[in-house]
C-alpha cells in the first residue's frame, strides 16, 4: 500500500524541502553485466536525501543511517535515473528522508520503480557533534501518514541497535556444522585502499556517504566476481552502519569477504576503515561504516543462477555463516510478508 502511494505522488503532495534530480546513466556507471552499478544508485540516494535534508535544517548535515534496501529492477545505460527525497520523520536529533527512485526510458517516458530508501541525517555543531534538528510538522493527512510511518521504522532501528549491542552466543555451538566444500572466504576477500580528494566531501568538509557506499558496493562487487566467476548484480543493502565520519586526506581501508551462501545469493560483509594519511606520528585507525550486501550471479542470458556454496573452515567462520543464515531467512520472511 505504502508503494502505491509513493508511485502516484506528485511535487504538490510533497513538503517544501523536498528534492529531487535526473541523472542520466552512461557507460561509466556501468557493471560488467551491462546493469548501472548499485553504488552508483546508492551514491545518487544518499546525494539527494542530503539535498532535502539541507533544505529543511540549513546546517551542517551529514548521514548516519541507511535503512536495508532492495533493488527491486535493474536499470540500463541510457536510462534516466529519477530520484525525489522529502523529509517524512524527526526526533530531537535526526531527520529520515524518504527516496524514490525510478528508471526512466528516455525514448518512451516509461518509468519503473527501482528503489525505496529511508536514509538518516543529522546536525553537527562547529565540533562535530550532533545537535538538535528542526521538527518536521505533518500538514496533510499523507504527511501525518508518512510521519507515523516514519516514528515506528524509528523505534524499530533503536531496538535493532540494542539487539545488535547484546552479548554474542558462544561461537563454540557453532563448532564447524555447516558446509565443508565449496569456495573459501580466503579465496575471494580483498582489501581496497583510497586516500579522500576533495571532491569527496560535502559543504559540511566530511566525506559524502554515498561516495563511501559506492566504494563498498565496488569491493563487494569484486568478491561476488571472484566467487561466482560471471558477471553479478546487486540486489540488497542490508544493515548499514555509520560509525563515524570520514574527512578529506583519511586513507580509507575496505575490507571485504563473504559471511553466508544460499543457493542463488551471497551474503557479503563490507567494512570502512579510515586513518590519517598526513601524519606519521598518528596511527589510530577508526572504524566508519559497515554493512551486508547480497549479490546475486547472472548466466549469459542475465538469469539469475546458483552460487558456488561457501567452504566454512574455522570456528568463526562457521558463527558468521549461522548468523548470515538467520539474516537470510528474516529476509525471506520480510519478502513473503510484503507480497
Amino acid at each position: 500500500a505504502e508503494l502505491k502511494i509513493l508511485m502516484n505522488i506528485d511535487d504538490s503532495s510533497l513538503p517544501a524541502s523536498h528534492a529531487e534530480t535526473d541523472h542520466l546513466c552512461v557507460p561509466a556507471d556501468a557493471n560488467p553485466a551491462g546493469n548501472v552499478h548499485g553504488g552508483t544508485i546508492l551514491n545518487l540516494i544518499e546525494f539527494v536525501g542530503y539535498l532535502a535534508a539541507v533544505r529543511h535544517t540549513r546546517k551542517r548535515t551529514v548521514t548516519v543511517n541507511m535503512d536495508n534496501m532492495d533493488f527491486h529492477a535493474p536499470m540500463y545505460v541510457g536510462e534516466l535515473a529519477c530520484l525525489k527525497a522529502w523529509l517524512t520523520f524527526a526526533s530531537p536529533r535526526s531527520l529520515e528522508v524518504c527516496v524514490h527512485v525510478w528508471a526512466e526510458n528516455c525514448m518512451t517516458g516509461a518509468r519503473r520503480h527501482t528503489n525505496t530508501a529511508y536514509v538518516t541525517y543529522v546536525n553537527l555543531d562547529e565540533n562535530g557533534e550532533p545537535v538538535e534538528v528542526p521538527p518536521v510538522v505533518p500538514g496533510t493527512e499523507l504527511e501525518t501518514q508518512w510521519f507515523e510511518q516514519g516514528r515506528l521504522r524509528y523505534e524499530q532501528r533503536k531496538r535493532l541497535r540494542e539487539e545488535e549491542n547484546a552479548p554474542r552466543a558462544d561461537i563454540e555451538k557453532f563448532n564447524m556444522v555447516v558446509n565443508r566444500l565449496g569456495k573459501t572466504v580466503q579465496e575471494s576477500q580483498v582489501e581496497l585502499l583510497q586516500v579522500m580528494l576533495p571532491s569527496d566531501n560535502n559543504s559540511g568538509g566530511v566525506i559524502h556517504g554515498g561516495v563511501l557506499m559506492k566504494l563498498m558496493d565496488n569491493a563487494a562487487g569484486v568478491v561476488a566476481v571472484r566467487h561466482c566467476q560471471s558477471n553479478v548484480v546487486t540486489a540488497r543493502l542490508d544493515r548499514l552502519h555509520i560509525r563515524s565520519h570520514i574527512k578529506i586526506g583519511e586513507l580509507v581501508k575496505i575490507r571485504a569477504y563473504i559471511t553466508f551462501s544460499s543457493a542463488k545469493s551471497l551474503e557479503i560483509f563490507v567494512q570502512v576503515q579510515a586513518e590519517s594519511a598526513l601524519d606519521s606520528f598518528q596511527t589510530h585507525t577508526k572504524d566508519a561504516m559497515d554493512a551486508y550486501f547480497i549479490f546475486v550471479s547472472l548466466n549469459p542470458e542475465r538469469r539469475i543462477q546458483d552460487v558456488p556454496q561457501l567452504k566454512v573452515e574455522s570456528i568463526e567462520e562457521a558463527r558468521r555463516f549461522e548468523e548470515g543464515r538467520k539474516r537470510y531467512e528474516e529476509r525471506k520472511k520480510g519478502r513473503s510478508a510484503n507480497r
